[in-house]
């Protein structure tokens, strides 16, 4: 009795660590499944969570292991249930504190993830012991070694899905995509996003073939004025040293592209410069307060200047009605209509009122493009959640993107826009435009 018992003992032993080693390494690929989905990309975002259920599941694996080795069928599928419903109710319980009750009812949104992680933990555990295989060391630490690379790899690589529309869509773990702009000819797309530290990322995709180039990042890269992308990539943003850091130059205008370094370009008297915007007589932006004229919104050139900190040139009247996008950015706030010139006409556009946000125009002037929602008038129906073109000429709009879409822009046919910006898992999607 005594010899079967210590025999019993070890396998006891390797089932409680293998129980632990198999829940860390199927809940790292569920991570990574989950990452690369969008719809559920939000639940295993925040590293901090992921982190914790790994440890919970790692631990609770174990605790539930020989229940699952030595029970019969429907006692493992139900100890599989269990796990995989327990792991988020702990890891709620855990992290909101002293509001654990209402936490526990949010943690069902990851059973899509949880559950279905069980039930493949469970078959591995089980045939495990039905063929006496319980791993050595070195498998254990080889599995587990994996298992880590994959979880780094999925926490720090971009994440390229699809969208419901059918777009190509592209995340940064750990990254908030606040900003983006397509360069004239598309051919590449800035994004400018926000880390968990406060750094500043500046990027360009190449749309043809998906390649992710980083251009700067850095705390004092700042998203707020938004990225300008010419031809070839070239990106232009704004960097705002702080004060007495060091080698601070105060605010600053920089220029990077795929094949050329960073450089600084203009150095500026004030970093209250927003909505970069780029033209081929060069990039325009709106300042918001001109000390010297005393102006409240000013449309400024951000050209190289021998004199740093000197006034920036303004632009002047006729430019702005030779180029529509300059004509939208140099509207005064609260506007209602604008005016531009579509080859010999000069056209008067009403802004739209149903836009969510701030609408974008084409180079050419032909199309306004903007984010519209509407609901059903119960509120309980979203009738219609699009990205949309509306011809400056007749009014007339196309639908671009059939799901909703911030910071719309289109260019030379492709349209690009934003998931919602203040989701921590948001992306960028783009593609063929039906108007252009």
């Amino acid at each position: 009795m005594l010899v079967v018992s210590s025999m019993k003992e070890p396998k006891r032993v390797a089932a409680f660590v293998d129980g632990a080693v198999i829940a860390f390494v199927v809940g790292s690929v569920a991570l990574a499944l989950g990452e690369a989905t969008q719809q559920l990309r939000a639940l295993v975002e925040e590293r901090p969570l992921a982190s914790l259920g790994l440890a919970i599941a790692s631990g609770l694996g174990a605790v539930l292991s020989n229940r699952i080795v030595r029970g019969d069928r429907w006692q493992a599928v139900a100890a599989s249930i269990a796990f995989g419903v327990a792991v988020p109710a702990i890891v709620s319980v855990v992290i909101a504190l002293p509001v654990a009750p209402i936490a526990i009812v949010y943690s069902m949104a990851a059973w899509p993830i949880t559950v279905p992680a069980a039930f493949a933990w469970m078959v591995l555990l089980r045939l495990q012991a039905r063929h006496n295989s319980h791993g050595s060391n070195a498998r254990r630490a080889l599995a587990v070694a994996l298992a880590a690379a994959l979880l780094f790899v999925g926490f720090t690589q971009p994440v390229m899905t699809t969208s419901a529309a059918g777009a190509h869509c592209i995340a940064f773990p750990g990254e908030r995509t606040r900003a983006l702009a397509w360069s004239p000819d598309a051919d590449w797309l800035g994004l400018a996003s926000s880390q968990d530290d406060g750094q500043g990322v500046v990027r360009v995709v190449e749309r043809t073939t998906g390649r992710v180039i980083e251009l700067d990042r850095g705390m004092q890269v700042d998203l707020l004025s938004g990225i300008a992308v010419g031809p070839g990539g070239v990106t232009t943003y704004l960097v705002d040293d702080e004060p007495g850091s060091t080698n601070s130059t105060g605010p600053s205008i920089w220029q990077a592209s795929p094949d050329l370094p960073r450089r600084r370009v203009l150095t500026l008297p004030t970093p209250a410069l927003f909505d970069l915007t780029w033209t081929p007589l060069g990039v325009a932006a709106v300042q918001r307060y001109d000390v010297v004229e005393g102006e409240v919104h000013r449309l400024v050139w951000l050209r190289a200047s021998s004199t740093p900190g000197e006034s920036l040139e303004r632009v002047d009247a006729a430019t702005i009605a030779r180029y529509p996008v300059l004509s939208l950015a140099a509207l005064p706030d609260l506007s209602t209509e604008l005016t531009i010139q579509v080859g010999t006409e000069r056209r008067r556009v009403p802004l739209p009122t149903d836009a969510l946000v701030n609408a974008t125009v084409t180079d050419d002037g032909r199309y306004l493009v903007f984010h519209v929602r509407k609901v059903s008038t119960d509120g309980g129906r979203v009738l219609y959640d699009q990205v949309v073109a509306q011809a400056t000429g007749t009014g007339e709009r196309v639908v671009l993107a059939d799901e909703a879409g911030w910071e719309p822009h289109l260019s030379a046919g492709h349209v690009a826009y934003l998931t919602f910006p203040s989701d921590k898992a948001n992306s960028a999607c783009f593609a063929n435009a039906p108007t252009q």
